[in-house]
């Protein structure tokens, strides 16, 4: 499983989107990675770029104590 995390400080603003697809178009190269895992913590309701992308929720988990919404994304 890889995942993928995107921290921005605010002098990046406008960088995610390229930096996401970079990231992905390096996963979809790579034969070892077959999809690609987001975690969204359940106070982000804007799950419009996800949807785009074409991930797909599968879930709710916790990690480290914190709950989060699980998505994938298929690398074919």
């Amino acid at each position: 499983e890889w995942y993928f995390g995107l921290v921005m400080r605010p002098d990046a603003s406008g960088l995610g989107a390229a930096i996401t697809r970079a990231a992905l178009d390096c996963a979809r190269a790579d034969p070892r990675i077959a999809f690609v895992t987001f975690l969204r913590p359940p106070s982000r309701r804007n799950l419009g770029a996800l949807e785009r992308l074409g991930a797909r929720f599968v879930g709710e988990v916790e990690h480290a104590g914190a709950s989060f919404r699980k998505f994938r994304l298929e690398m074919d």
